[in-house]
C-alpha cells in the first residue's frame, strides 16, 4: 500500500490507521495527524457542492452560540482597533461579521465565496480558522502562508474537532464527513507551535489559540 507523506509536517514516517466510511486513514507518527491519503480526495466541484448546503446566518442563534467557542476567547485577547483575516470565511461569513459588529476591521478570504489573494498581501492581528482546518488538502502549505501574514504578538485562533478524546473514531461524526481529510491531535497543534515558534493555548477538544511570540 503506497503511503503518502504526512500533509501537516510532511513526514514520511507514516502509517495506515484505519478505513472506515469508504476511505482509507493514515497517521503520521511524528505529529500524531491523521489524514486521507489523496486518492481519496474530493475534486473541488464536487468539494463545492458540499459547502452550497451550508446555510449559517448571524440570525442563528444557535450557530452564534458554537462560534463563540472561538469568537468569545479571541475576542477577550485582542485590543480594540485590531484588524483580523477570516481564513475561509464560507458561504457567509458570519464570524467576520461578529468582529465587525464590535468594531474590527476584518477581511475575509474563501477560496471558493472569497477568493481575493490581495488578503495575502497584508498583515494581520489576528487570524481565525473556525472549521476550517480539517478541510486543508495542503495544510503545510497554507500555515506557512497564514503565521507570514500574522502580526508580531498576533494570534492564530483555530477550531477545529481534535482527535484526542474520540474513543471511537471509525464512528465519529466529524471522520463522516467527505469534506474533512485532515484530522488533530493536540500534538498536532504543538508540532505547529514548535515550527513557528508560537506560544499555544488549548482551551478545549474545539479550540486552541496561537500566539506569535
Amino acid at each position: 500500500m503506497k503511503q503518502d507523506p504526512c500533509p501537516l509536517c510532511e513526514s514520511v514516517t507514516t502509517e495506515f490507521y484505519m478505513s472506515a466510511t469508504n476511505r482509507d486513514y493514515f497517521q503520521c507518527k511524528n505529529c500524531k495527524l491523521i489524514f486521507v491519503p489523496k486518492t481519496f480526495l474530493l475534486e473541488k466541484n464536487e468539494e463545492k457542492k458540499r459547502y452550497d448546503f451550508h446555510e449559517n446566518n448571524i440570525d442563528d442563534p444557535r450557530y452564534i452560540a458554537f462560534l463563540s467557542q472561538l469568537y468569545q476567547p479571541l475576542l477577550d485577547r485582542i485590543e480594540l482597533g485590531s484588524e483580523g483575516l477570516d481564513f475561509g470565511s464560507g458561504p457567509e461569513p458570519v464570524l467576520a461579521q461578529l468582529f465587525e459588529r464590535e468594531g474590527y476591521k476584518m477581511w475575509i478570504y474563501d477560496p471558493f465565496y472569497a477568493n481575493n489573494p490581495e488578503v495575502f498581501k497584508e498583515k494581520y492581528n489576528f487570524i481565525t480558522l473556525s472549521e476550517v482546518a480539517e478541510h486543508l488538502y495542503n495544510p503545510a502549505q497554507e500555515f506557512n502562508r497564514l503565521v507570514s501574514l500574522l502580526k508580531q504578538k498576533g494570534y492564530l485562533a483555530i477550531m477545529t474537532s481534535l482527535t484526542d478524546t474520540v474513543l471511537d473514531f471509525s464512528d465519529w461524526h466529524y471522520q463522516k464527513d467527505e469534506t474533512h481529510v485532515c484530522f488533530y491531535a493536540v500534538e498536532s497543534m504543538g508540532y505547529l507551535a514548535k515550527k513557528y515558534h508560537l506560544s499555544l493555548e488549548v482551551l478545549s477538544d474545539k479550540v486552541v489559540i496561537f500566539q506569535k511570540k
